[in-house]
Parts: structure tokens; C-alpha cells; sequence
């Protein structure tokens, strides 16, 4: 059934398919990290957290409210992978549990809490692979914790998410209006993979293949980076942040094309610049030939 409705659907692009209890494929980024989490075990290093700090008179039964629409209104919140006869596939689950007990905080203990909660690992096969917590400074000081895992969230749904959040706690604050505030989606991420499949089978995952076997077929086999000291034995999780100071007469003299191409093929350019050798030359080739299409279809 998968592959005649996948055939239908990647000529025209997602559509719903019937929610019948039955398994969904993966999508090819899912697959990556399913891959993972066998390769490496359960890990927090895929977690995506964040959350507002919410000042003022808190609603409680309305925000408790909130997430349970949002999990309602999006499946992805509410999918468990599992092996389905030795083929890792996605389910939908009916509901999910949430957590939004008020946990007493102190102003100086909030950070250790907030990155406990984030490091917590999550595993695909045991969900909710969406977790909550309310931290409770004071009277008028919350802070709503929100945790997921990569495989059904990105960067841009955290912003999504917290947008709707605001939206159905607005209206269930409002109740007098009645009705809901957000349309039913028409297309859910299980309709997403399931096309995405679709459409990488046959002619069209070849010419795929062949474009990308042809883009990448002289690049090196090994990138050296420069580096500070000699790579580990093994992959370590440990990460940290690099941050420079643009000076503000001339972040004010960018124009908005211009500050978004500064992190753009500029960046890529000064990295071929200062790895050198094959590596540096084959990226200063194809950045090149990158920038010379883009003012080609300028002209």
C-alpha cells in the first residue's frame, strides 16, 4: 500500500494519507537518526530545547491547556519509532503524556535546572520524544521548559512551536470566542516521508545520484581541518560557542542582502582560504562556479 500511494503522491506532492494504526516510513533524515541512536546508544546530543520566560499573572488551566493542542494538532509530537519486521518505521500515537506541574525554582538555581532538563537523552522506541516542565520562580515569573528530540523537530519548529503555544493559551484565556484559534493542518510529517520516498525511487532517485555523483565525485576523501591539538580516538559530544563583535558602524552600513550573504558563500571562501592544499582548491572551484551561476541569472 506504501508503495502505490508513494507513487501517487510524489507526482504531486504530500497529501494526507487514511490514519488507520498503521506504520509510517521514516523520512531520510529520521533514518540518519535512528541510524545513530544504534550506532551510539540513546544520547542527549540531538535534543533541541528552549522555551519563553513568562512574566505577568499566569493562567495555569489555560497554559496546561496549550501544549495538549499543539500535540493534538501536530502527530510528528506524538510519533514512536519502532522496528516493524526489521524495518524502522514511524507510528502515530493517539495522545502523549505532558508534564506541567509547577516546580518551585530560585532565580540562581534556574540555569542548572534548564540544562539538566535539555541533556536529558531521549530514546526513539520510548516516547514521548516531546517533553514540558514549568519552572516557577515567583508569582509572575515562569519559565516553560520545552524539550525534543531532532527526529521529529528542527530549530524552525521550536519558533513554530512556541508561536502556537501563545496562540492557544490566548485562546483559551479568551474562551468567550469559542472556535479554534489555528486551521487543521491538511499534510502531517508522516505524509511528508511517505512522499519523500516516493519520490526517490526509480528515474527520479537516479538523477539525484547522478547529479550528486557528479558534483562530488573529484572532492577529497578526507577534509582536514586545522586544529588546535590531535583528534581524539572517539567521537566526543562536547561542544562549545564562538562568538565575534561586528562593530555596529558597520553591521548599520549592511544592507539586509548584504548581512545575510556575509555568513553565505563569504564564509565558505575564507574557509577554502585558510585550509589551502586539495581541499581549499576544490572549494574555491566550486564556490566559483556557484557564484558565477548566481550572476548569470541575475543578468
Amino acid at each position: 500500500n506504501f508503495a502505490v500511494s508513494a507513487d501517487a503522491a510524489a507526482s504531486i506532492g504530500p497529501v494526507a494519507v487514511p490514519r488507520d494504526g498503521s506504520v509510517f516510513p521514516l523520512s531520510f533524515a529520521q533514518q540518519r537518526f535512528w541510524f545513530l541512536e544504534q550506532l551510539d546508544g540513546p544520547s542527549a546530543a540531538y535534543n533541541i530545547a528552549g522555551g519563553p520566560s513568562l512574566r505577568g499573572a499566569l493562567d495555569t488551566d489555560a497554559l496546561a491547556a496549550s501544549p495538549a493542542a499543539i500535540v493534538e494538532r501536530h502527530e510528528t509530537l506524538r510519533t514512536v519509532f519502532i522496528d516493524d519486521n526489521g524495518e524502522p518505521s514511524q507510528r502515530v500515537l493517539g495522545s502523549i503524556a505532558l508534564d506541567l506541574s509547577p516546580l518551585e525554582m530560585s532565580e540562581d538555581s534556574l540555569a542548572v535546572a534548564l540544562r539538566e532538563f535539555a541533556e536529558q537523552p531521549f530514546e526513539l522506541a520510548h516516547p514521548p520524544l516531546f517533553r514540558t516542565r514549568l519552572l516557577r520562580i515567583d508569582a509572575d515569573h515562569h519559565v516553560l521548559a520545552l524539550n525534543l528530540h531532532h527526529a521529529i523537530a528542527d530549530g524552525w519548529s521550536l519558533r513554530v512551536l512556541t508561536r502556537e503555544l501563545a496562540d492557544f493559551y490566548r485562546a483559551h484565556f479568551e474562551s468567550s470566542s469559542g472556535g479554534e484559534p489555528l486551521p487543521a493542518l491538511q499534510v502531517q510529517y508522516a505524509d511528508y516521508a511517505l512522499w519523500q520516498r516516493g519520490r526517490m525511487q526509480g528515474r527520479q532517485a537516479e538523477r539525484q545520484l547522478e547529479y550528486w555523483r557528479g558534483q562530488l565525485g573529484d572532492a577529497p576523501e578526507l577534509l582536514n581541518l586545522p586544529m588546535r591539538k590531535a583528534r581524539g580516538q572517539s567521537r566526543q559530544k562536547i561542544g562549545g560557542q564562538a562568538q565575534a563583535q561586528v562593530p555596529t558602524a558597520l553591521a548599520q552600513a549592511l544592507t539586509p542582502g548584504q548581512r545575510a550573504r556575509v555568513f553565505g558563500y563569504q564564509f565558505w571562501l575564507a574557509l577554502a582560504w585558510k585550509l589551502g592544499g586539495s581541499a581549499g582548491n576544490w572549494m574555491t572551484r566550486k564556490m566559483a562556479r556557484w557564484l558565477h551561476c548566481r550572476c548569470s541569472l541575475r543578468r
